[in-house]
């Protein structure tokens, strides 16, 4: 069964107030069993790292971060 990761789950992994013993769970269990992505999920991503950029909770060097 294959999971397929989407943009909030993988953000939420950065930002502490949005990390939970759940998502963490989920975290450890993709590393050992692998995940899909959407094909936009890069341009997701940016997209919520920019939107955090604009409301304060990460930096310009935290969102330009590979």
């Amino acid at each position: 069964m294959s999971f397929v990761l989407d943009c909030s789950m993988a953000l939420s992994w950065y930002f502490e107030d949005e990390r939970t013993e759940a998502r963490v769970a989920i975290l450890h269990q993709l590393v050992e069993n692998g995940a899909v992505v959407p094909a936009i999920w890069h341009y997701e991503v940016a997209s919520g790292l920019q939107s955090a950029l604009r409301r304060g909770r990460v930096t310009i060097d935290f969102r330009d971060r590979r």
